[in-house]
């Protein structure tokens, strides 16, 4: 990938080890995987922890290994098969489509290096109009993985 990319954009932060547990959100999450939901949303005020939430569930998830049975984790997550979770935090810049395009190929490789490297071969000579291209592109390399990849975008507002 680019080395002109911002690392810290594409890898979720440290969990705090101060943090609430907050066991029942984390079942929910779950739940919603579990029922095949392609899209959650968290919404909720500035401070209210959707950030943490996030790490903490992307934590458990990447803990895991296919097949373990194990029982309910002290954090109240739903034991499942690990997931791999490519996190990307957004900024206004983002609103550029190349530049969001990038970010998210990087933090999709970071998470699973396997996918979307014919979509970052072809970000590097890529212009605007190549958009809708690169999108099929990603999706296709996505597509094509034979594990499931969830997609943290943390600060979505923006």
């Amino acid at each position: 990938m680019n080395a002109q990319l911002v690392a810290t954009k594409y890898r979720s932060p440290p969990l705090n080890p101060g943090r609430v547990p907050r066991p029942h959100l984390l079942r929910r999450l779950d739940a919603g995987v579990q029922a095949g939901q392609r899209l959650i949303l968290v919404s909720a005020p500035a401070g209210y922890g959707k950030t943490t939430l996030l790490l903490q569930w992307t934590a458990h998830h990447r803990s895991r290994t296919p097949g373990e049975n194990i029982a309910a984790p002290a954090d109240g997550a739903t034991p499942g098969a690990a997931t791999d979770c490519a996190w990307l935090t957004l900024d206004p810049a983002d609103n550029d489509p190349l530049r969001f395009l990038t970010y998210l190929v990087a933090a999709i490789q970071h998470a699973s290096p396997a996918s979307g490297a014919i979509t970052a071969a072809l970000l590097q000579s890529a212009d605007p109009s190549a958009v809708p291209s690169l999108l099929a592109a990603l999706t296709n390399d996505v597509g094509s993985t034979s594990h499931h990849v969830a997609l943290i975008l943390d600060d979505y507002h923006v």
